[in-house]
């Protein structure tokens, strides 16, 4: 796999780099469409398993990422051909791999064996998603570097991210057939994702200016990004803006029929994330009128306030439509701060390297998964903790559950969560890197990188080491 000199990403690139992740897309809605589902109703793992078992996977979610994240960066392209591409790769057969041997239950009746199997591959899982995403994250801003580009980028891919999520919402249809069917299901997207990434990792290359940086001792780097205001404070808003109200989101869909008859995992993915398409136009829009921050401070506090008006209405009128619009409106206005997620994610990568002149993206990616991704259990705990307390029965209607069953369901599902965007939305308040300070920001970065290019010694003494096979 041979490395290019570019400033932007080609027509091709662009393509084959948003083509890239679609597959494992697909193959994560399958996987958040039934995780709890399986585990909670199909198996009966107890209140008390899910709670430990989320406990431990706060734990080795949070340190796996900047392990993994310093692996990538401190990896000689020189010796194995990239340093992004080849985790990409070997990281999606994993991945793929614990997705399909995930339904085969170790035991349908011993609660331990039923609570080692869920936590152990719920965490292997996701070592293989923080290998492939991070990296394939960290592909973009190396490869990009214009803020405009980055945000159409992210729009095309979230387009098609919403197909992958739509299709895998589509196909866990199966499972109502049976869980035999749905593994056979799952062996397939399997190999599935397996073929596509090795075809697209082998159609993109990666940037030479950035495979000759120094290396930074593990320490130090693992440091850096603690010591970036910029950088932490995106990480506050992201953790409660984004992370903990996402989990309160698709893995309970099973949930929220009870109080919204009629919809389904189908429905509820194609009406949440139908605003693909048209949310980062937006966004871009406001971004041109407010810049990146006020935009995200005003349309959060849209969506905070709209959203506790409409779960308020759905309380005192037990209206199925305003529960639904709760969601869409959550979903939809709540979409547009999101849509600067990814570039304000690269942002404090830009600062670290023009003021270190070196790039490390996976570093703080990694650095902000330790920090965010404990959240992504909140959701699960919360959840299970209000199902216990309010009487609910597994598998049964809505017309058999306890009123305050179904009351529950209607807090986590619309009012918890924005409460949690509440508080994100503090952090973004004292955020530094907007209006002159962001535009001599991108001027610095785009010197850096003409110098860097500049430096590059001759393509002939470059080593062209391709990914083992």
């Amino acid at each position: 796999m041979s490395i290019q000199s570019n400033n932007t990403m080609t027509r091709k690139e662009k393509w084959v780099y948003i083509l890239m992740i679609i597959p494992y897309y697909l193959m994560a809605a399958a996987y958040l469409l039934t995780i709890y589902e399986f585990f909670h109703d199909e198996l009966g793992l107890l209140p008390q398993y899910f709670y430990i078992a989320s406990i431990i996977y706060m734990v080795v979610n949070a340190i796996n990422d900047p392990l993994l994240a310093m692996w990538s960066d401190g990896t000689n392209p020189r010796k194995w051909g990239s340093k992004r591409l080849i985790f990409i790769r070997w990281g999606g057969v994993f991945w793929a791999l614990s997705f399909a041997f995930t339904w085969i239950p170790w035991s349908t009746t011993n609660q331990f064996l039923i609570f080692l199997q869920y936590t152990t591959f719920m965490c292997m899982l996701d070592n293989g998603l923080s290998l492939v995403v991070m990296c394939w994250m960290a592909l973009m801003p190396e490869m990009e570097s214009d803020n405009n580009n980055r945000i159409k980028i992210g729009y095309y891919a979230g387009i098609f991210i919403f197909v992958a999520g739509l299709l895998g919402a589509l196909i866990i249809g199966i499972k109502d057939t049976g869980w035999d069917n749905f593994r056979i299901l799952a062996f397939g997207i399997a190999g599935f994702v397996i073929i596509t990434t090795f075809i697209t990792t082998t159609l993109i290359k990666e940037r030479p200016e950035f495979q000759h940086d120094k290396r930074v001792p593990f320490w130090k780097g693992i440091s850096g990004p603690f010591k970036m205001k910029s950088f932490m404070l995106f990480v506050g808003y992201n953790l409660f803006f984004n992370v903990i109200p996402a989990g309160f989101g698709a893995s309970f869909v099973y949930l929220y029929i009870l109080v919204i008859p009629g919809l389904d995992y189908i429905y509820y993915v194609l009406l949440t994330s139908i605003g693909t398409f048209f949310i980062p136009l937006i966004a871009l829009q406001f971004k041109k009128k407010w810049g990146m921050k006020n935009t995200i401070i005003f349309i959060g506090l849209l969506t905070v306030f709209g959203t506790l008006l409409l779960y308020a209405g759905n309380l005192y009128f037990d209206s199925k439509i305003l529960a639904l619009l709760g969601i869409l409106f959550m979903s939809w206005v709540g979409g547009i701060p999101k849509a600067f997620t990814f570039t304000y994610t690269s942002l404090s990568m830009d600062e670290y390297e023009v003021k270190y002149a070196v790039r490390r993206e996976t570093t703080f990616l990694g650095v902000n998964a330790l920090l965010t991704k404990p959240g992504d259990s909140v959701g699960t705990i919360i959840v299970t903790a209000i199902l216990a307390s309010t009487g609910y029965i597994d598998n049964a209607p809505a017309i058999d559950q306890p009123l305050a069953a179904l009351n529950g369901i209607k807090m986590f599902m619309l009012y918890i969560p924005v409460m949690f965007m509440l508080i994100g939305l503090l952090f973004i308040v004292f955020y530094p890197l907007y209006g002159k300070k962001l535009e001599k920001l991108m001027e610095d970065i785009e010197k850096l990188h003409a110098e860097k290019k500049n430096n590059l010694p001759p393509v002939e003494s470059r080593k062209k080491d391709t990914i083992p096979t």
